[in-house]
């Protein structure tokens, strides 16, 4: 019975695809949110859990293949409303649910980085000069970090909490901080390639990395602050936008 649904399913996505394949509607090729659900996607006027974000990346995996125009897009009447559940903080509420021990969100939050790495997978386009989803890669990255932020925030929870569980797990606080420079290293590399994106998506990314870096520069060390710090002074050098540039004055200022 399991098979027989899992073919149905592969069935209207086949068909669903080359529908929307066929049909050109400007830049944006993306599903009906009924199609979507058609196809197996999670509901997205609720929060996800990890296994539907599992469930969603195989079937948006697969979908790009069949059809490259076909996923989820930033701010469509089409599918804004999928592509916002995929980059929704609320997925991440249970970071604070008190009910869940701390140890057991830290497990689970680690899972949601391996997600959004291929999330970007699935969104980034490849061989080409051109991302053809270059705001939803900008939400992407913001999510990302979001994510680290979160790992961040719990890390030290835990390392104020005298239960046995958690006190076994104070010792990964210190790399859980060099994954968050290390996402952030990854986002400003790719904020380099300005040519890939929409200078309004990097504006809002850059006021989004001032304020994550700024809320974290006290325990950021100084080697991996410097680091970031040239990374920005190049962006900054090679863009022609104030905006990008005003966004990280507070950062490369001479204090």
């Amino acid at each position: 019975m399991k098979s027989r649904t899992k073919s149905s399913i592969l069935f209207t996505l086949i068909i669903l695809v080359f529908v929307a394949c066929g049909e050109k509607q400007g830049e944006d090729q993306s599903l009906r949110p009924e199609e979507y659900s058609n196809i197996g996607m999670p509901d997205p006027s609720r929060i996800w859990t990890y296994e539907d974000y599992e469930n969603a990346c195989v079937i948006l995996d697969n979908l790009k293949t069949m059809c490259p125009y076909s996923l989820p897009r930033y701010r469509s009447a089409r599918s804004g409303e999928y592509f916002s559940r995929i980059v929704e903080p609320e997925n991440l509420s249970f970071v604070q649910d008190d009910t869940i021990p701390l140890h057991d969100r830290a497990y689970r939050i680690q899972e949601y980085m391996d997600i959004q790495g291929y999330l970007i997978t699935i969104y980034t386009t490849m061989d080409t000069a051109r991302q053809m989803y270059n705001s939803e890669l900008i939400e992407l990255y913001i999510f990302g970090i979001t994510i680290a932020q979160n790992m961040l925030d719990l890390g030290q929870m835990i390392n104020e909490s005298v239960d046995e569980n958690d006190m076994q797990m104070q010792y990964a606080f210190q790399s859980i901080q060099n994954m968050y420079i290390r996402t952030v290293l990854f986002v400003l590399e790719n904020q380099s390639k300005a040519n890939f994106f929409k200078e309004e998506d990097l504006a809002r990314l850059s006021q989004f990395i001032s304020e994550s870096i700024l809320l974290n520069e006290d325990w950021i060390v100084p080697e991996a602050m410097e680091e970031i710090k040239q990374r920005i002074r190049r962006i900054a050098d090679d863009t022609s936008s104030e905006r990008i540039r005003d966004a990280y004055v507070k950062l490369i200022e001479d204090k």
